[in-house]
């Protein structure tokens, strides 16, 4: 699904308040490829996919 540009904060701000309800934050690039070496996936980038 793309989002225009014209809708991007609006998508954020939606996602950021119901996130709140679940405890969750933002999470950077490097946290992400930390994660996925914790689950074992090989290096990001390399992946036509998820694991």
């Amino acid at each position: 699904m793309c989002v225009g540009a014209d809708y991007v904060q609006h998508v954020f701000d939606v996602l950021t308040d119901a996130s709140e309800e679940f405890g969750l934050g933002h999470g950077g690039y490097f946290a992400i490829n930390s994660l996925r070496m914790e689950k074992g996936c090989r290096h990001w980038g390399h992946d036509v996919d998820f694991c």
